[in-house]
C-alpha cells in the first residue's frame, strides 16, 4: 500500500493557511466588515486568494457575449 505524504505546515510559501480561516475571511469581506487587504493581514492569507474566492461567489458565466449571425440574409 502506498504511503500518503503529508507536508508540514510552513514547508512551502503558498497555501499555508487553514481552510476555516479562508472561509472566515471571505465571509467578512462579503458582509463588508473588512476590506480584502485588511482581511489578508488579519488571517495571513494572500489578498489575491481572498478576492478570487469572493468573486467566485458572484456566479458569473464564463466567456463573453455570444453573437448571432444571420447567414440567410
Amino acid at each position: 500500500m502506498p504511503r500518503v505524504h503529508k507536508r508540514k505546515l510552513g514547508a512551502r510559501r503558498y497555501n499555508d493557511f487553514c481552510k476555516q480561516n479562508l472561509v472566515r475571511a471571505v465571509e467578512e469581506c462579503t458582509s463588508k466588515k473588512l476590506i480584502v487587504c485588511d482581511a489578508a493581514e488579519k488571517y495571513g492569507i494572500p489578498k489575491s486568494t481572498i478576492s478570487r474566492h469572493t468573486k467566485s461567489l458572484q456566479q458569473r458565466k464564463p466567456g463573453g457575449c455570444s453573437v448571432i449571425v444571420d447567414y440567410l440574409n
